[in-house]
């Protein structure tokens, strides 16, 4: 008879202290956040009038870099399951942003052209307007 059990682990792990996580990343980076995130969202290609998934985007530090890179006519969605980090991120948001928690968003694969690039970034070229 197959054995069948959930190790916890296999859930990962959900960040439920949002303004600790954004001391610490600010304190890790010592003050280079800002320029490192900035490069990131340059390897991307996003650019003006873009619309940009970024996944595990926690307190939204990413999210709001690069939605200064699709500016008015863009936007990025940032989606977590940490409602925690969505709370904190939305306070702090541009009106371009938007933030979802990942427990609400039904499966990507038959909304979205998914396209593998740089390591740790996938383009979704054809992601429905909300």
């Amino acid at each position: 008879m197959p054995h069948s059990h959930t190790h916890p682990s296999a859930h990962g792990g959900v960040i439920r202290h949002a303004r600790g996580y954004e001391v610490l990343s600010a304190l890790v980076f010592g003050g280079s956040r800002r320029r490192a995130y900035d490069a990131l969202v340059r390897v991307s290609g996003a650019g003006p009038g873009d619309r940009v998934l970024d996944v595990g985007c926690g307190t939204g530090y990413l999210t709001r870099r690069t939605a200064r890179a699709v500016g008015p006519a863009g936007s990025v969605t940032g989606i977590d399951p940490s409602t925690e980090m969505l709370s904190l991120a939305r306070r702090l948001a541009p009106p371009t942003c938007t933030f979802t928690a990942a427990q609400d968003v039904p499966s990507l694969s038959r909304a979205a052209t998914i396209e593998y690039g740089q390591p740790g970034i996938i383009r979704c070229s054809s992601l429905p307007r909300p």
